[in-house]
């Protein structure tokens, strides 16, 4: 695998890795509130889950642009090989 590939590979499976955190912290969240029913610390963990989206909505939107243009290096790449 390229340099290239991996590094997009690696950026994309961290982004998951983020979203799948996050969605682990919901569940815990409500499992929380189901075993406690204590809305402060249902407000807390809130925070904590906006802090992570904010953190990963800005890893996204960082690695967005430097796809489209591996994408289109890759497209370029291709109309010449043809």
């Amino acid at each position: 695998m390229s340099a290239t590939s991996q590094s997009f590979w690696s950026a994309t499976e961290g982004i998951r890795e983020d979203l799948n955190d996050i969605a682990s912290l919901g569940v815990e969240m409500y499992a929380a509130l189901e075993n406690n029913d204590d809305p402060g610390e249902v407000a807390d963990s809130l925070c904590v889950i906006q802090a992570r989206i904010g953190a990963v909505q800005t890893r996204i939107a960082n690695t967005i642009p430097a796809m489209q243009d591996i994408a289109k290096a890759f497209d370029t790449m291709a109309a010449v090989k043809s």
